[in-house]
């Protein structure tokens, strides 16, 4: 039969040095519950009892800890509790008590997180639904949380949106930047009604003067990219370069064969 050797503080816990070399993590309540002193013999059943009762308030109070930052959903816990090494009978016990305690509930985590991410975030319903599958929601508390995210609020997220990535694509033509900024918009999880809706509330012009510039600018670095080239090909790899990045084939050719003239 096993003696408590020593008994040693860690923070709010306590570890029981056993003389068989095993060490219990306890709580100070179970110290004074079970009377745990040092030289007491600890029979196997008392052992066993610390066992179950210590690994479940142990992780009760891990719980507690990862709870008190945010809502987090049933999956989320049961997750962290087993990277914690918490017994999987024990933490059926815990997520049962922390149910109880109404400190678990997808419904309210779900309508907190859709709530979040439509007033600070920059994600469209799509993405926001993804994220809320990957942390365990059910499909059905998923749809009825997304009534947090109205249309109206989609539509000003999503202009938020296109606006920063529009700045960010100041090195496209017009064209492709309306291109991309759709598919950005989709990507976010913004569904093409959204996005028609934002763009058309940016009501984004085409500035002749600044297109004229960037041709010119991306002409001139095609043609230092394909430098090596005989003059022929270089000047088909230049209008063939500058074509994709969405300019009118026209205006691109007469001012290839302008450039290529000035050269």
């Amino acid at each position: 039969m096993a003696e408590i050797e020593k008994i040693t503080r860690q923070k709010e816990w306590y570890q029981l040095h056993l003389t068989s070399g095993e060490k219990l993590l306890v709580s100070e309540d179970q110290l004074v519950r079970y009377r745990l002193l040092k030289g007491q013999e600890v029979t196997p059943e008392l052992l066993a009892e610390i066992k179950k009762s210590g690994a479940q308030e142990v992780g009760l109070q891990l719980a507690y800890h990862y709870l008190s930052y945010q809502l987090r959903s049933e999956k989320e816990v049961v997750k962290f509790l087993r990277e914690k090494e918490v017994p999987n009978s024990t933490i059926k016990e815990i997520i049962w008590r922390l149910k109880e305690l109404n400190l678990i509930d997808d419904r309210t985590f779900a309508e907190s997180f859709v709530r979040t991410q439509a007033n600070v975030g920059d994600k469209g319903p799509q993405v926001v639904a993804q994220k809320l599958k990957e942390k365990g929601v059910a499909p059905e508390v998923i749809t009825e949380a997304l009534l947090q995210y109205p249309l109206e609020q989609q539509i000003s997220v999503a202009q938020h949106v296109a606006q920063r990535f529009l700045k960010r694509s100041s090195q496209d033509s017009f064209k492709v930047r309306q291109q991309k900024v759709k598919v950005h918009l989709a990507q976010k999880g913004f569904n093409q009604e959204v996005s028609q809706s934002a763009l058309a509330n940016l009501a984004p012009e085409k500035d002749d003067e600044q297109e004229a510039e960037l041709l010119e600018r991306l002409t001139a670095q095609a043609f230092h990219r394909y430098r090596n080239l005989p003059q022929d090909k270089r000047r088909q790899k230049v209008k063939e370069t500058l074509y994709r990045k969405g300019f009118p084939y026209d205006e691109l050719a007469s001012l290839v064969d302008n450039f290529q003239e000035e050269e």
